[in-house]
């Protein structure tokens, strides 16, 4: 009869093996860095897609991935690398803004985005404001972008906010760091 592989052989033949020859595992190429297993070079520019990210750069050959993250910052792989897996957007202008506070929304964003990307449905629907949504903050509005991830985060048990002992209003105060 023939033999099959073992769990922890089959796991560490993936994490050597290197189907397109660029110097990273199958593996990392598929669960770090989120890239092509079979092709290195995705926009064919002739500079390997995890080089181009280490750099800031697009590995789809947009340019850089923000116009304020330069190449050789101390933050711009982890940037490069948050924006690949889809836990960063940056800014509609196309900053990152790496200097600014990141508001209570935007950590909250950041981490649903980064830790639970599927998008189960967690809020009542039916009641609340005029989008028949209903928020555990009475500062966030489902008119506001981060709406969504802001409840999924609460839902998660990631933040809670603070309650007003007079008025029993939930708060957030999301665009405050």
């Amino acid at each position: 009869g023939a033999t099959h592989q073992t769990f922890p052989e089959f796991l560490n033949n993936y994490q050597e093996s290197d189907a397109d020859k660029d110097g990273t595992s199958d593996f990392d190429e598929r669960f770090i860095y989120k890239t092509s297993v079979e092709e290195a070079d995705e926009d064919n520019d002739g500079e390997d897609d995890i080089k181009e990210l280490k750099k800031g750069r697009n590995p789809k050959g947009s340019g850089t991935l923000f116009s304020d993250v330069a190449e050789g910052q101390w933050y711009t792989e982890d940037v490069a690398m948050s924006w690949q897996v889809g836990a960063v957007k940056g800014y509609d202008d196309k900053t990152f803004r790496p200097e600014k506070l990141v508001t209570r929304a935007e950590f909250a964003a950041m981490a649903v985005r980064a830790f639970s990307p599927d998008t189960t449905p967690t809020l009542v629907e039916g009641i609340g404001d005029t989008n028949n949504k209903y928020s555990v903050f009475d500062d966030v509005s489902s008119a506001t972008w981060y709406f969504d991830d802001v409840n999924r985060a609460y839902y998660k048990g990631w933040i809670n906010g603070t309650t007003d002992e007079q008025t029993l209003q939930r708060k957030l105060k999301p665009l405050e760091p």
